[in-house]
């Protein structure tokens, strides 16, 4: 149980800093710049990028492994 609340909690961090991310450059990452381009401008990045949009780099996940980005999503276009 507390594993599966702290992914949620992590989960829904990267979404807010996803959605950051789109307001300032117009498109999310791309899945070669990960969930890093939320806390490291990636040398193709948008001019507009204006991060960090995370205040550390992405932990692993409560188990230990890492978080998987991909964009689009099998649900649609949001990550």
């Amino acid at each position: 149980g507390a594993r599966v609340t702290a992914a949620r909690t992590q989960i829904n961090g990267f979404m807010q800093a996803l959605l950051l991310y789109r307001n300032s450059t117009g498109t999310f990452p791309s899945v070669q710049q990960g969930l890093a381009a939320l806390r490291t401008r990636p040398a193709d990045a948008p001019p507009n990028w204006d991060g960090p949009y995370l205040q550390s780099d992405v932990p692993a996940d409560p188990w230990g492994r890492p978080y998987v980005y991909t964009y689009p999503s099998a649900m649609g276009d949001e990550p």
